[in-house]
This record gives structure tokens, C-alpha cells and sequence, in this order.
């Protein structure tokens, strides 16, 4: 598979949306974001079967980027009691079944509100 280079504008516009939409404020979670960027800008571009990104799909990117980076967000609600020991004071936690249903229940609407306009764009064979 081929590797697309994002161009460094569009990442870091990218990078601004997703922070404020989340209310980031300082660069502790920067090279998170721009990771979950690379990594679905690529696969943005392999799906769609085209060499250059289109520009009308920008906001389509943060969108994706964000439910990415919110999904992986930790939520200490949905967090359940794995083993648990008495005296010597262990306890582990473990995911939730809550939150593996929440976490399918996004990635199915992910593709239900972006696959339209991904197949706007996407070509029949690779230019």
C-alpha cells in the first residue's frame, strides 16, 4: 500500500479544528492527533482511489479524527472491576461492555454519515 503524505498547511489546520473542537488548549495531545491525521488521511485516500486529497473532504477528516481521538478518550463511568484483591491491595480495571457497544455502535455511524460523501469522490480505478 502506498503511504500519502499530508501536506503540512492542511495538517496543521486539521490539527487546529480537532483542538478546538475539543477545547485543547496546549500540545500534550499534538502528536496523538496528528497521528490519527497521517493515519485517516491515508486511508481517506485508499478508499476513495485517488492520489491527491480533495479538498471538499477536509471537514469529512476532522470529523473521523475526532470521534477517533473522543473513542479513545479515557471515561472513568463506562470502567468496570476486572480482580480485585484484600490484602495486598491490587485492583485492576478493565473496559467496560458498555463501552465496547458505545465504541461499535460510533465506528457503524462513522461510515453511515461519511460513506456518501466518500463516494462522491471515490473513482473506479486509482489515478
Amino acid at each position: 500500500m502506498e503511504d500519502y503524505i499530508i501536506p503540512d498547511a492542511l495538517l496543521t489546520e486539521i490539527l487546529g479544528y480537532v483542538k478546538t473542537y475539543n477545547r485543547i488548549t496546549d500540545t500534550t495531545q499534538d502528536n496523538l492527533i496528528e497521528l490519527y491525521i497521517r493515519m485517516l488521511y491515508n486511508n481517506i485516500l485508499v478508499y476513495i482511489r485517488r492520489s491527491e486529497f480533495p479538498l471538499q473532504l477536509k471537514y469529512v477528516l476532522v470529523d473521523l479524527v475526532n470521534d477517533r481521538f473522543f473513542s479513545n478518550t479515557p471515561d472513568s463511568s463506562l470502567k468496570s472491576i476486572q480482580s480485585m484483591s484484600e490484602y495486598d491491595r491490587s485492583v485492576s480495571f478493565g473496559t467496560s461492555d458498555e463501552l465496547k457497544a458505545r465504541l461499535d455502535i460510533l465506528a457503524k455511524q462513522q461510515v453511515q454519515d461519511n460513506v456518501h460523501l466518500l463516494n462522491e469522490f471515490r473513482l473506479l480505478y486509482k489515478t
